[in-house]
């Protein structure tokens, strides 16, 4: 199961905007650019962290996510 988490994410020092999506079974974080036609990216998950610094988890698709 996919999960939508609408918060501030940062990988490799860049802050990309809110709404990515954790697939905590395949291990990756999905984040397209809020722009009309924005790319997608797929960063694996251990190089994701919230703003405060707070390494992203597989559980927290389903502690903070919604289902998609």
């Amino acid at each position: 199961m996919r999960y939508l988490i609408d918060e501030v994410l940062v990988v490799g020092g860049e802050h990309l905007d809110r709404g990515f999506v954790l697939d905590p079974e395949a291990g990756l974080v999905h984040w397209t650019e809020p722009i009309l036609n924005g790319e997608t990216f797929v960063f694996p998950i251990q190089e994701c962290k919230y703003l405060n610094g707070t390494p992203v988890s597989p559980e927290d698709g389903e502690l903070i996510g919604e289902p998609l």
